[in-house]
């Protein structure tokens, strides 16, 4: 079965991945796996412009003494 070449992942990225001994993939079944972690991640990701979204990005800059999840959840609940 041959693929035609993905513009998110070019035949160019799994070349360099091969080299680097990072795979050891097809370019199709390395493409297959590239795009099933994609989707997984998708459904992992809060929607943009969610609360869980805004909590994710606020949390990652590094205020460890807030609670985001708490917050996240009295936004969600109208408690503001």
């Amino acid at each position: 079965m041959t693929t035609t070449e993905n513009d998110k992942y070019p035949v160019s990225d799994w070349q360099y991945e091969v080299s680097n001994g990072d795979t050891r993939l097809g370019y199709e079944e390395w493409l297959s796996h590239k795009l099933d972690s994609e989707e997984e991640n998708d459904l992992r990701t809060p929607p943009a412009g969610s609360w869980a979204s805004t909590a994710r990005l606020m949390a990652g800059l590094g205020d460890d003494d807030f609670d985001w999840d708490a917050w996240k959840d009295s936004m969600k609940d109208g408690d503001f």
